[in-house]
């Protein structure tokens, strides 16, 4: 039964442990029947296993290294993550513009490709780390839950058919920012570069930036172009653990026996940083912080590092990284016995290594007792600095590093490994912000998680539509700057939860959601993070009924507009400051008057540098002029006058001395473009510095009042002035200029009469 949890645990997909226990019990029983009865048969009821391998093992598809899976089939180019391996295909590759495509790793050849990108991506999945196959023919795939249904549906299979692991991977990836792991290299690689946007590669040179993907390579990188250096090596993710697990095939894992010799070489040259997880330990690290007092600590680590390390301020990772407490130790092994001897330089002129505070397979290489050496390099207190203070002071020092009790290093061992949840909670309250929006597309209703990703659909699916959005042939200043960059503009929505399950989405995907799933019930949405409070608005319903939430939606969210849906009670001038943030900046000063590029209009989507053009063009849409004799409306003053004189025959018509009262409801849809492509309304901004209608509505008056103007003018030329020097050749020449009014006779008898 160990054996079989150690195959279950290490089985992917998303079938639960109970079938896949169900599966292998289900083969090792036709093994044992199998075995029991061949020895009444003639010959084998299955091919010897042997010979079915060796027919099956050319047909296989290939598995290149974990670096080189998206190498491009046209060009060798090699990239890191899908997101970049699309763009180059259709962006980047030289050869893009042919009609076939051949697989870097087995050649295999698509049609037409263009047009179906996702069949490429889909085959790179069967390169990847796991492949399964069925027992009685040669179906494989990537995922053990499709061999599985193979097998079902499959009238020729019988329940009982075997599956063959023809490749799995055995270990755990975990990220040191958050709690993700995955069993799939990749996948981290992935989420370091579209979650955190980090490298993909596990370690970065902090002075070159250069990247590696094993520490091997990282070593050889240090010795060659950084020697007698203090460099930090920046390590965005680790191979975490597998319990039960012995199963070790990673290329960076390697380090066996020459690791330890390796890393006594860059002792003097090397300092190891690794972003802490923060899901590691419990709360027991957070009392110890305020026992310790070390607050001081942090901030002498944070100047520390960020003197030392340029390269952190140049990552959004730079503040986590600077508040993480350094821990050094000098490291000495002999005869593989734990290293004795541990002290804090903060101020060193000697070389030291700072060893992980994640558990790691690496971290091994430092003793030959796995277990000693993770206490050493996990347990360390900072005490004192040894070259800087006198021989007395030393060993009062060691004094008190012997007085210490286990509890008291334990203590300080799960502080020092939560430091990055610690100071993720103190300098960064937006974090709530983050998790609870996404990106939305201002041409379709397509929401994502991540910029990058938002972007890049914005390019391919919308092209010319998103590059021009900003383009304008009389625009100067910034808005000149940002026709001519690389500009994708974005809102943000709010993230919702279902009232009836767990799904957590934007209003629109929720909306679907809710007719799929809870058909025949009231749409109901809460707030991500208050489950009493309405997804859509500031009620609140302390009871959490249904029915109260039920009659809430039916009476105030029934016709709700499709861009009102996203609610806007939480913007803020910090929100807004948060949200400048995001995206790609132009670069440009960031003054308070050039933070908004453009003002769109909520209803023809015309765009004006000046907010109060933009309070003319609504008043455009919104002000209309009617006659008091019939229905008719007109858009002009001009216009209504001419029909008046014309059609009732009133020459005296007196307009109205101002305009009404603007329309709140149009002013409200005017959106606002700042200057990194965040688009809000000014609906949405109406509790905060920029949410004033005040100049739209100074607009809309100027906009009547150059519409009475230009009535008084047009009546001026309809006037007929005769003065005293007027001839009668320049009286008829005016004439011409005006509409005549000609009187005919309609009745032919009176017309024959007065002949």
């Amino acid at each position: 039964m160990d054996i079989l949890s150690d195959i279950i645990l290490v089985m992917p997909g998303t079938i639960t442990a109970e079938e896949k226990r169900n599966c292998i019990q289900n083969t090792i029983k036709l093994g044992d029947h199998l075995t029991h009865s061949a020895s009444a048969m003639s010959k084998p009821l299955l091919r010897p296993v042997r010979t079915y391998t060796e027919r099956t093992a050319k047909s296989y598809t290939y598995k290149p290294h974990f670096s080189l899976l998206y190498k491009c089939g046209l060009c060798s180019a090699v990239e890191t993550s899908k997101l970049a391996f699309q763009k180059h295909l259709l962006q980047e590759c030289p050869n893009n513009k042919r009609s076939y495509y051949n697989c870097a790793h087995c050649n295999k050849m698509f049609k037409d490709w263009t047009t179906n990108l996702e069949s490429i991506i889909e085959h790179l999945y069967f390169h990847g780390e796991n492949l399964y196959a069925c027992g009685n023919c040669a179906y494989y795939h990537y995922l053990f839950e499709n061999v599985a249904a193979h097998i079902i549906k499959s009238a020729f299979h019988s329940a009982k058919c075997e599956i063959k692991v023809l490749r799995e991977s055995a270990e755990q990836w975990e990220c040191n920012v958050c709690r993700l792991k995955s069993s799939f290299r990749q996948t981290v690689m992935e989420h370091m570069q579209n979650v955190h946007d980090l490298p993909g590669e596990r370690f970065m040179c902090s002075l070159c930036n250069m990247r590696m993907l094993t520490k091997e390579k990282s070593i050889r990188h240090f010795k060659e172009n950084h020697p007698n250096q203090d460099v930090v090596m920046i390590e965005m993710y680790h191979e975490a653990e597998v319990e039960n697990s012995s199963n070790n095939d990673d290329t960076d894992s390697v380090a066996g026996s020459d690791a330890s010799s390796d890393l006594q070489i860059i002792d003097d040259v090397i300092e190891s940083f690794s972003l802490s997880s923060a899901s590691d330990h419990g709360d027991d690290g957070e009392d110890a912080v305020s026992e310790l007092g070390n607050d001081d600590l942090d901030d002498l680590a944070e100047h520390n590092l960020r003197r030392k390390c340029p390269v952190l301020r140049e990552h959004n990772y730079c503040r986590m990284a600077c508040s993480e407490i350094p821990l050094t130790a000098k490291v000495k092994n002999e005869n593989g016995k734990q290293p004795t001897e541990l002290m804090h330089d903060s101020s060193a002129t000697g070389n030291v290594v700072t060893e992980s505070n994640e558990p790691c397979v690496d971290s091994s290489a430092i003793g030959a007792d796995d277990g000693a050496s993770n206490a050493v390099g996990n347990s360390t207190e900072e005490i004192s600095d040894s070259a800087a203070e006198p021989d007395d002071a030393t060993a009062t020092d060691s004094e008190i590093l012997q007085s210490l009790s286990p509890s008291t290093v334990m203590s300080v061992l799960s502080m020092e490994r939560r430091a990055s949840r610690r100071v993720a909670v103190k300098k960064d309250i937006t974090s709530r912000w983050i998790n609870s929006t996404k990106y939305g597309c201002i041409f379709c209703d397509n929401s994502f998680e991540h910029y990058k990703s938002l972007h890049m659909h914005a390019r391919i699916v919308h092209g010319t539509v998103s590059r021009n959005f900003l383009r304008d042939s009389n625009a100067d200043g910034v808005a000149k700057q940002a026709a001519g960059a690389s500009f994708t503009g974005f809102r943000l929505f709010c993230i919702a939860r279902c009232f009836y399950c767990d799904k957590q989405d934007t209003y629109a995907a929720l909306r679907m959601h809710h007719d799929k799933k809870h058909d025949g019930k009231t749409f109901v949405c809460l707030d991500f993070w208050n489950p009493m409070k309405c997804g859509l608005c500031a009620y609140l319903n302390g009871s959490g009924n249904e029915k109260d939430f039920s009659h809430h939606f039916q009476q105030f969210h029934t016709t709700i507009s499709k861009r009102y849906a996203s609610p806007y009670d939480h913007i803020d001038d910090s929100f807004i400051q948060w949200a400048l943030t995001l995206g790609k900046k132009l670069t440009a000063e960031t003054e308070d008057e050039l933070k908004i590029l453009k003002y769109i209009c909520g209803t023809c989507a015309e765009k004006c540098d000046d907010e109060l053009r933009m309070g003319m063009h609504v008043a455009s849409h919104v002000l209309k002029f009617h006659c008091d004799y019939c229905t008719k409306s007109f858009r002009e003053l001009k216009a209504l006058y001419e029909h008046i004189v014309m059609i009732h025959r009133v020459e005296e018509y007196d307009p109205p001395a101002a305009a009404s009262t603007a329309s709140e409801q149009m002013l409200l849809d005017v959106q606002m473009c700042f200057i990194n492509g965040f688009i809000l309304s000014k609906r949405e901004a109406q509790f905060t510095s920029h949410g004033s209608l005040q100049v739209l509505e100074e607009g809309y008056q100027k906009y009547i009042e150059g519409q009475l103007s230009e009535l008084d003018s047009y009546k001026t030329m309809l006037s007929t002035m005769i003065e005293a020097n007027t001839t009668c050749k320049a009286f008829l020449q005016n004439q011409t200029t005006h509409p005549v009014v000609m009187l005919l006779p309609v009745d032919g008898n009176t017309s024959e009469e007065e002949s």
